[in-house]
């Protein structure tokens, strides 16, 4: 099988401390030790060093442990969101139901914009009231119903209805623009239902103040206790909802978060049909108990997360689910992260630019055709119910004084005068094998990343499969492009990773270079390269009879090369050699690496 790896990414890592000081320890010493030649006179301290080094961090890991055990406990024992994979469960998950988008054209009420004027006619125009405040229109609109909005308006649209009654907001070709609050929000109902109306084209935009604040002064002033009770709550987003909400239709719909998220309910979210285009100061969309994409195309550009589920406070909240549909995320934080329960059924998922693609305690992925670029891990199960936010895990707690590195950082007060080079049997291990070593020093969550299928190709700056418990694999088609540094790895983990179907290649530097346990029933290998090989180069893995098992193409430097599938035979083996592009055999090949399917050591990986 020829893998053709895509895309291109950035970096940081968001692991906790104690992983980053033990990995940020080791890969100083062997960066200091690769200085100059190892001598006879250094070795006996070097090496003392070395094992002080080494056996501060397992005492480190040690004492973590108790709580490692702890947190992982409460996620196992009180997480239980579950990520629907198949929409004939939608109605049961959520509020979703097909009549959502059901009405009867005798009970619209319809609703004409003109600028800061607006007229009402129909079932309900009694419940549409037009205001000025802070220098805007406000229209407020109270009563459950079917409201249907036309034309366009400089001001805002607060809907009101009573818990028990429902909401259908129709856009047939509304632009609605704020100065001073969301474009539309609803701030009670029982459940909300958008319908973007079939071939029209809808914007709503919100301001960059509330209540005369800037996200940024709201939040120090609430940190100083200035913000008052009327300040306490504001709407988000420019298209905000306490209630359950459901957007659908075949329409265009733009929207413009510029105080801080795009569109955000506070309960549940599920979108199903329409082309939805989201820019966002903040978040881009957020369904807070679970958000669900049914079908539709989204196109999300924001600062912060860009499709999330955030209900950290209930074990069964906070999942997200791709149930078919396109979406596609540019930003500068997570881009497709729930809390607790992730999974991927169907669909097409493009992350172009992101810190971490995917991020939940327990991810799924059954199907879809998935791209991810990340400037740190591009798949990464963490967190979850009952474990400290990686927010809050990352926060620096002061300077050294004993206390590990923060946020990755290296250690600063390394001996000046240690040995600056390693001996190379300890860099590496022999014969291409991956380095050997006594496997990871985590304490193992319940966080879990499942593959039963897909395709899915990621570039990743930091690690490209990342998950603090374990990974099993059962089908699927899957391309690691991984780290250059070498204090990542393409695959991470800190349980177990059982392989029994699909194909995996796992690319990038060596240091922390893993691969699926030896025990699976799908073979695999592990074989460190002789050299560093450059972008571009076409490369080919084959037995010793010259049967090539696949061939890929490197889009950045890699020193390692990690490969399963059912061609893949335990006890054979395999060397990696670099081709000419489209070379069909490997005996003008150059040899770069040879390993035996089944037959390696993981090194040990801090996650």
């Amino acid at each position: 099988m020829t893998h053709y790896p895509r895309s291109a990414g950035h970096a940081q890592s968001s692991d906790s401390t104690l992983k980053k000081y033990a990995k940020d320890v080791i890969v100083t010493l062997s960066n200091r030790f690769s200085e100059r030649k190892w001598t006879s006179h250094n070795s006996k301290n070097t090496a003392a060093f070395v094992t002080l080094a080494l056996a501060s961090a397992v005492t480190l890991s040690a004492c973590s442990s108790d709580s490692d055990e702890a947190s992982a406990d409460e996620t196992a024992t009180e997480s239980t969101a579950v990520a629907i994979t198949d929409v004939s469960n939608l109605e049961d998950a959520t509020h979703y139901s097909e009549s959502d988008a059901d009405f009867e054209e005798a009970h619209v009420t319809e609703i004409a914009l003109d600028g800061d004027t607006v007229s009402a006619s129909g079932a309900n125009s009694d419940g549409v009231a037009a205001q000025e405040a802070d220098g805007e229109a406000v229209i407020t609109v109270t009563g459950g119903g079917t409201y249907r909005f036309s034309g366009e308006l400089s001001g805002h649209v607060v809907i009101t209805a009573d818990s028990e009654e429902d909401v259908q907001i129709i856009l047939n070709g509304a632009t609605i623009t704020s100065d001073t609050d969301a474009a539309v929000s609803i701030t009670e109902a029982d459940d909300a239902t958008v319908i973007v109306a079939d071939g029209t084209e809808n914007t709503l935009t919100d301001g960059s103040t509330r209540n005369g604040q800037t996200a940024e002064e709201a939040e120090a002033a609430e940190a100083t206790e200035e913000a008052t009770d009327d300040e306490s709550f504001v709407a988000n987003a420019a298209l905000y909802s306490k209630a359950d909400l459901t957007i659908t239709g075949t329409g265009q719909l733009t929207v413009d978060g510029t105080y801080e998220d795009g569109i955000h309910s506070k309960d549940g979210l599920v979108i199903t049909g329409p082309n939805v285009t989201v820019q966002a100061a903040d978040d881009g969309i957020i369904g807070k108990d679970y958000l669900v994409l049914v079908d539709g195309t989204v196109d999300i550009t924001s600062v912060d997360t860009g499709f999330g589920s955030d209900n950290e406070d209930d074990a069964d909240r906070g999942w997200l689910s791709i149930l078919g549909g396109s979406i596609t995320v540019d930003t500068g934080d997570d881009a497709i992260k729930a809390e607790n329960a992730l999974a991927i059924a169907e669909g097409t998922v493009l992350v172009t630019a992101s810190e971490e693609a995917i991020e939940a305690a327990n991810i799924e992925i059954l199907g879809g055709d998935i791209d991810l670029t990340s400037a740190d891990d591009a798949i990464n199960a963490s967190g979850g119910y009952g474990t400290e936010s990686s927010d809050t895990a990352d926060d620096p707690q002061g300077d050294m004084g004993g206390q590990m590195p923060q946020d990755g950082e290296r250690p600063t007060d390394m001996p000046t005068d240690m040995p600056t080079d390693m001996p190379t049997d300890m860099a590496e291990g022999g014969d291409g094998q991956a380095p050997q070593g006594g496997g990871g020093m985590d304490q193992a969550g319940n966080q879990s990343i499942t593959i039963s299928g897909g395709t899915i190709v990621m570039d990743a700056e930091g690690d490209g499969l990342d998950s603090n418990g374990s990974i099993t694999m059962t089908g699927g088609d899957v391309t690691v492009n991984g780290p250059v540094n070498g204090g990542n790895g393409a695959i991470d983990f800190a349980g177990t990773f059982d392989i029994s179907g699909g194909t995996l290649l796992a690319i990038g530097s060596s240091g922390m270079a893993e691969a699926p346990d030896t025990d699976s029933d799908q073979a695999s290998l592990s074989i460190t390269l002789s050299e560093t090989v450059n972008s571009g180069a076409t490369l080919a893995v084959a037995d010793a009879d010259g049967n090539i098992v696949t061939t890929f193409t490197t889009i950045k430097e890699i020193q390692s090369v990690v490969f399963s599938s059912a061609d893949v035979t335990s006890g054979t083996e395999y060397t990696v050699y670099q081709v000419e592009d489209g070379a069909t055999d490997v005996s003008d090949g150059t040899q770069l690496g040879t390993g035996t399917a089944g037959e390696y050591t993981n090194a040990m990986q801090p996650n």
